[in-house]
Formats: C-alpha cells, sequence, structure tokens
C-alpha cells in the first residue's frame, strides 16, 4: 500500500512494543491502546521551532481531508522537556482536535520506535532536536503501510488514510 519511501516488509506491529507512555492527559498507555483504527503518526517536539510546527500543520491538513478514517499521533522527541501539561497546552494552542493523542516516554522507548519506523534524529549542542519529518502511517493493528517526508505528504497521506474504510456511526 505504499506510496512514500519504503516501508518494512515485515507485518511486525508497533502495538507489539512493550513501552509505556503518558499522555497529553497524563494517562498511562501502550501504544496498543491506539488499536482498531488507522493513525498517522509523527515524531516531533514542543519547543522546535523549525520543522514540527510545519509538520503539526500538514498533519492538521491531512486531517482536514481524512478527518475521522484515523487518528493522529506524536510522539515527543524531546520526554525531558514534554511533560503531560506540556503537551495538553500544545494541543491547545494548535488547536488540535480530539482524534489526536501526544505521548511522552522514556528516552529509550522514543529510541526503539523511531528506529522501527525509521525516523533519525540526534540532540544538538544548543537543546535543539536536529529530526526527520516522516509521516508514518499505521494500520488498525498497527503495521506500517506507508511513510512520507515533507512538503509532498499532504495529498499522499490523506489518499492513503481514505483507502480505509469510513468509521461505523454518523459522519460529521
Amino acid at each position: 500500500m505504499s506510496d512514500g519511501l519504503p516501508v518494512p516488509t515485515t507485518s511486525y506491529s508497533l502495538y507489539d512494543l512493550e513501552s509505556v507512555w503518558r499522555d497529553q492527559r497524563g494517562t498511562e498507555r501502550t501504544l496498543a491502546s491506539l488499536r482498531g483504527r488507522p493513525q498517522l503518526i509523527s515524531l516531533v517536539y514542543t519547543n522546535c521551532t523549525s520543522i514540527c510546527p510545519f509538520t503539526v500543520a500538514a498533519i492538521q491538513l491531512v486531517e482536514q481531508k481524512a478527518g475521522d478514517r484515523a487518528g493522529y499521533v506524536l510522539v515527543s522527541l524531546d520526554p525531558a522537556r514534554d511533560s503531560p501539561a506540556r503537551l495538553a497546552e500544545y494541543a491547545a494552542q494548535r488547536q488540535l482536535t480530539s482524534r489526536w493523542t501526544l505521548f511522552s516516554g522514556a528516552e529509550g522507548s522514543v529510541r526503539e520506535l523511531a528506529a522501527l519506523i525509521g525516523v533519525k534524529y540526534r540532540r544538538m549542542q544548543d537543546g535543539e532536536i536536529d529530526h526527520s519529518s516522516t509521516l508514518t502511517v499505521l494500520d488498525a493493528e498497527g503495521r506500517v503501510v506507508a511513510q512520507f517526508d515533507q512538503p509532498d505528504a499532504v495529498d499522499r497521506a490523506a489518499a492513503v488514510l481514505l483507502r480505509f474504510p469510513a468509521p461505523p456511526g454518523p459522519q460529521p
């Protein structure tokens, strides 16, 4: 199903990871809590002043096109500064809808997830984090089905998400 970057050829699910995260409400969760609907996931951090604001804006455009077809997940690359309270503040500032989940976790968990989805990052001397801006689409069982880099990600990611069935019930 990939229309973007090469994706792993395994059927491995990210939902098999045992790492525990805290969401923007302070609730401890595993990635498996996302099971049941496709997800668009990206690794960012809230103090970023370069690519992250553009990445989040791009995902918001994908959400406008794909809506309830997916959940939208941001995982912090800076767990030391991105507490649940900071993630909640960021979600409010960016006007993220209830479809969004923001996670912060242990440094080792972030590194493991980044490695599995091919996101490269490194902390710079000035405290900034140099990182790739990959958008990863997971199916309802947590398998990577497509990946995209900026800037052409919006239409292509939305097209992949629109291939999944609409959720049951009334649509907005």
